[in-house]
């Protein structure tokens, strides 16, 4: 059976290869983007980035990108709630980026399902 979504939202594993070597995990939300959209989206954010692709990555990270879990406090281990500005300070660095459109583009092309 097939549910046809109108807004689809999904979840998905992100994992997150640190700098040094230690790796980490998190549970991400993503908004699914038609082919339309995302052409669309793409196509508009290079235009305005001016193939500035770190601001393209970012800005397409915080329109696709809603809400997380298993985001920590590094100090005392506890939960940081998904906010504009913990999102922003974090897609400043590059690993972080990678991680995140990687998971995203492996999701909504399929690839997620796909044993190894």
């Amino acid at each position: 059976m097939f549910k046809l979504e109108t807004d689809p939202e999904f979840w998905s594993d992100v994992k997150l290869r640190l700098p040094g070597g230690e790796t980490a995990e998190f549970k991400a939300c993503f908004t699914l983007l038609t082919a339309r959209q995302w052409d669309d989206f793409m196509k508009a954010d290079m235009e305005a980035a001016e193939n500035d692709f770190d601001r393209a990555r970012r800005q397409m990270i915080a329109r696709v990108l809603t809400d997380w879990r298993d985001v920590v406090d590094p100090d005392d281990g506890t939960p940081m709630g998904f906010t504009p500005e913990r999102l922003e300070a974090l897609t400043a660095h590059t690993w972080f980026q990678a991680a995140v459109v990687e998971t995203y583009v492996r999701e909504i092309t399929g690839q997620g399902a796909r044993k190894n």
